[in-house]
């Protein structure tokens, strides 16, 4: 070929440049932006290399673009939201190798390892000297990213402050309107060095019901950093893991895979259990002051949950209290009361009513009732739930006389029921 040999690449998707060098000595040569149809130029010595870079590139990001599918409000599955520390303080050295280096190495390894999760990626400090701002949202939450992520974490190169506060806040915006809860997992190798509370502003977020949980490793860390990121953790009702060395980091990403490995067993991606498609119809009442549903494997845990109930009537007539109980006992029958709502009452029939609750087992019973008190405990076995039930077994409910012996068994009403877990 000619020194300046010509090739034609039509192409009216993407437009890129492909630096190419193919060893030390020899100078780097560039090969001119093009799009659709628009003449490229290079050197011919190294002409055939550089087109075979270049088609590499293009598929790789063209597979690259399509696979990301970020998370929605209606997205399933395990969430986690990695923050990176990207401060210059990550140039320290542990064993005369780079703390950077070694946290890049040990979350590529996790990374690999976390399937059928939704991750994103966030890293402060990489980009800017002293500037708090310089916080980015590398990878957008979503499924199909662990390759994005991955390359994201390699590129790192650190370079200015600690904004941990607000690295969470922008964590924290993309969560809002998702239903099912976060996992943030945060890196640092120190203090917060931009806002003075981020634990209250933390403890802030869970008050407002952003549905997260902040696990924090703390790598490197003195006492008095260790004291900090110990107290954003709790404060996210995460864990806090030390690490001050490379095995010790390797050991702290396997407690975290352990913990996101288990939402994505034990909380299927369809975490709303109950009538979730076909509607029950036969809400008559019947000779009943109490029903409710028992939660069944793999779906009861213990955590926040939501319960929700649709109203038969308006007004008084289709009033009633949000309950859930426990089996103390494991007799199979609901036992103890864990609460109940204020009174719900509907100003149309066919509204729901949603109530939260925290069960301490994975013996869960969830409903309603008519009377204001903890009622004497009467049992009745109902039958198993029928079908357009997901997640939920047989109905226990309790007879209106309470004369020391329950009423004749009545035909359960079946409502329409939701249960939503919320978090651990």
């Amino acid at each position: 070929m000619a020194a300046a040999d010509t090739i034609r690449w039509h192409s009216s998707l993407l437009y890129m440049q492909v630096v190419y060098q193919p060893d030390l000595h020899v100078q780097p040569k560039r090969i001119e932006k093009s799009i659709g149809g628009h003449v490229m130029r290079t050197s011919g010595d190294i002409l055939s290399k550089a087109v075979q870079i270049m088609y590499i590139c293009v598929s790789f990001l063209a597979g690259f673009l399509v696979v990301q599918h970020p998370v929605s409000a209606e997205s399933r599955g395990a969430n986690v939201i990695f923050i990176l520390d990207g401060s210059g303080s990550m140039w320290g050295r542990l064993d005369n190798v780079e703390k950077i280096v070694i946290a890049k190495d040990r979350m590529t390894e996790l990374v690999h390892e976390l399937d059928d999760v939704n991750m994103g990626l966030i890293v402060y400090g990489h980009r800017r000297k002293g500037d708090c701002d310089d916080i980015e949202m590398m990878v957008q939450l979503g499924d199909g990213n662990q390759n994005a992520v991955i390359q994201q974490i390699q590129s790192i190169n650190p370079k200015g402050k600690t904004p941990i506060q607000r690295s969470i806040a922008l964590a924290a915006q993309h969560l809002e309107s998702l239903e099912e809860e976060t996992e943030i997992v945060l890196v640092s190798d120190g203090l917060e060095t931009c806002d003075d509370d981020p634990c209250g502003y933390v403890q802030n977020l869970e008050d407002k019901g952003i549905k997260f949980t902040l696990d924090v490793v703390g790598f490197d860390v003195s006492d008095k950093e260790r004291e900090q990121l110990e107290c954003l953790a709790q404060a996210g009702s995460g864990r806090y893991f030390a690490a001050e060395n490379t095995m010790q980091l390797k050991e702290a990403f396997t407690e975290v895979k352990k913990e996101v490995v288990e939402k994505v067993m034990e909380m299927p991606k369809n975490s709303v259990i109950g009538t979730i498609s076909n509607l029950i119809t036969n809400t008559i009442d019947t000779e009943h002051n109490v029903q409710c549903w028992k939660v069944e494997p793999p779906y009861a845990k213990p955590g926040r949950w939501e319960l929700s109930i649709q109203h038969a009537a308006k007004g008084s007539q289709g009033a009633f209290y949000l309950t859930a109980w426990t089996d103390t006992n494991s007799d199979g029958f609901p036992d103890q009361e864990l609460g109940r709502s204020e009174l719900m009452v509907a100003e149309q029939s066919g509204d729901w009513s949603s109530w939260e609750f925290t069960a301490t087992s994975n013996s869960i019973f969830a409903g309603n009732c008519w009377t204001q008190h903890n009622e004497r405990v009467f049992y009745q076995m109902g039958d198993p739930a029928p079908d357009g039930y997901t997640g939920l077994g047989y109905i226990n409910y309790y007879s209106r006389q309470f004369d020391g012996t329950p009423n004749a068994k009545a035909t359960p009403r079946y409502t329409n029921i939701r249960l939503r877990y919320i978090r651990q």
